[in-house]
């Protein structure tokens, strides 16, 4: 197929390019096989069909690198603080999720939001259950879209009811590696001790050996809230902070997730950026459950950030949405410390939400941009949508589809060249 259109293409240098009517073809398997403005150049392909939608304006899809699917009902429910509101809202939500038909419908639900709302890609938290998080992936592939899935790793320090033994906790992750984690394919399996003050280091020290010895990316918590950091150091007073909880576990390496990250020392910093770690960065979870604001500006160019909804502490399963909330929330920090003009722009928010966190899944050389030998995965967006006005700039026009359209559905999203939504 051919696309005649508009396209917002991420760039090398961290921010993207516009392009007016240009050409993105790509063949039956959904490979890109070329992108320019030259149509004579794409003759010799294969392609039966031209879709002229040059009233829309295509950007890669979008890819979310945190979220909880049993998580998804508690958006906009309840109050207070991390560590309450997992006890009183989210673990009997979680216990729920342990119902095989409630877990898949509740997975669909959410993955066809995801969709919906331009995601091609997600990594996700399931509960601690086998058939559960076994349906959820059954939801992902039927579905069609792509997905990292890990059951939440909990060995102690939890109610009865939801407590379950290293050894139970490493069976059920074993049977479904085997199932379903593979190096190619849309589906894979992700390690997910869920943080340090639910998980023995016994737990974790597995997860990182697993995680070595094949190719398993891990995905976890950290330093999310204030009185989860007095608790972590209660837990373990002998190790000096947080990150080093994780660095001693050995789960700090360059295919490791650490969600949040907002109360990193230095030290800490320099830990994650020696053992090629990334931090996901969940602005309106961050906001909405009181926990602070990460020093995004900061810490962007020391360590790799991506973007991530992480519901049901964030609002929404819109990756727009969520570079909405990052770009006010870098203006929100410059505010209290008293810097001026120095947040993050609208055309950076899209690179994190697209190339960038395909860099962080080391999947650069196959989603993100409309580069050849990639996936024609993309969305459109009709620009009678979004008001525009003639010679904007890339920045204006990014910044017109993150502030005008911040939750609401993209026009269509295609994965592997397919009309999903």
């Amino acid at each position: 197929m051919i696309i005649y259109s508009n396209f917002l293409k991420p760039n090398n240098s961290r921010s993207i390019d516009y392009f007016e009517n240009y050409y993105l073809s790509f063949d039956n398997n959904g490979i890109i096989n070329y992108f320019g403005n030259k149509f004579n150049e794409i003759q010799n392909f294969e392609n039966d069909k031209l879709l002229d939608l040059t009233n829309h304006i295509i950007l890669p899809a979008l890819i979310d690198l945190h979220t909880h699917i049993p998580q998804y009902p508690a958006i906009g429910i309840g109050k207070g603080t991390l560590l309450d509101w997992l006890e009183q809202q989210i673990f009997p939500l979680e216990k729920k999720f342990d119902d095989i038909e409630y877990a898949y419908n509740l997975s669909l639900k959410v993955f066809e939001e995801s969709i919906k709302f331009g995601t091609a890609t997600i990594v996700a938290y399931s509960n601690l259950g086998y058939e559960s998080t076994n349906s959820s992936f059954e939801a992902a592939k039927d579905m069609n879209i792509k997905a990292y899935i890990g059951n939440a790793l909990m060995d102690f320090n939890l109610a009865k009811n939801l407590n379950k033994t290293t050894d139970y906790n490493i069976e059920i992750s074993n049977k479904l590696i085997k199932k379903w984690h593979s190096e190619s394919g849309k589906l894979k399996y992700i390690l997910t001790p869920r943080y340090a003050l639910v998980c023995s280091m016994k737990l974790m020290k597995w997860a990182a050996k697993i995680s070595k010895e094949n190719n398993i990316k891990i995905q976890t918590h950290l330093a999310e809230n204030k009185d989860e950091l007095k608790e972590v150091n209660k837990l373990y007073k002998n190790i000096s902070n947080y990150t080093e909880v994780y660095n001693q576990a050995g789960i700090l390496h360059d295919n490791t997730l650490l969600a949040h990250g907002i109360y990193l020392n230095d030290d800490e910093v320099k830990i994650i950026q020696s053992k090629g770690a990334n931090i996901v960065h969940c602005p309106s979870s961050n906001r909405y459950l009181q926990s602070g604001i990460l020093p995004l500006i900061n810490m962007k160019n020391i360590v790799p950030i991506g973007l991530g909804t992480d519901v049901g502490g964030g609002v929404s399963l819109s990756m727009i949405n969520e570079m909405k909330e990052a770009i006010e929330t870098s203006k929100t920090f410059n505010i209290t410390e008293n810097i001026s003009n120095n947040y993050l722009s609208a055309e950076e928010a899209i690179w994190i939400a697209t190339k960038g966190n395909s860099k962080i899944l080391k999947l650069d050389n196959e989603i993100g941009d409309f580069g050849t030998g990639k996936s024609a995965d993309f969305i459109c967006i009709n620009k009678s949508r979004l008001n525009l006005n003639d010679n904007l700039s890339s920045n204006d026009i990014a910044s017109k589809i993150i502030y005008q359209l911040s939750n609401q559905y993209v026009d269509s999203t295609y994965i592997n060249g397919k009309k999903v939504y």
